[in-house]
């Protein structure tokens, strides 16, 4: 590929990313981020419960015994997760925004002919 191809492609791809940044959904994600860093005790509860899942996927993965201890742990876990509403609503935002950008994705793979 042409070298000045490739520097107009990236300069779209530039584009879109501000373009990105403007939408609400992205708006949205970033505000409930921000207020889920901005709560030191929510942000670790999230982050213990992602690590405990990835451990029991990981280990799930290699056909290795996940304890029972470690998904009580993990559905303990789960529960305040569900009572909290910071960690809910960033959540949620979160899922928006990734389905989001999986739509942008698919238009980038099998863009619709002009």
């Amino acid at each position: 590929m042409e070298e000045r191809g490739v520097d107009a492609i990236l300069e779209m791809a530039n584009r879109l990313g501000l373009m990105i940044r403007e939408t609400e959904v992205y708006g949205e994600y970033r505000r409930c981020a921000e207020a889920l860093e901005s709560d030191p005790e929510a942000s670790a509860l999230l982050a213990r419960y992602e690590e405990a899942l990835g451990e029991i996927e990981r280990k799930r993965g290699a056909a290795d015994i996940v304890e029972r201890y470690e998904l009580e742990a993990a559905r303990d876990m789960s529960g305040e997760i569900k009572d909290s509403p910071l960690i809910m609503e960033y959540l949620d935002a979160k899922r928006d925004y990734i389905r989001f950008l999986e739509e942008i994705q698919e238009a980038l793979v099998e863009p619709d002919e002009p």
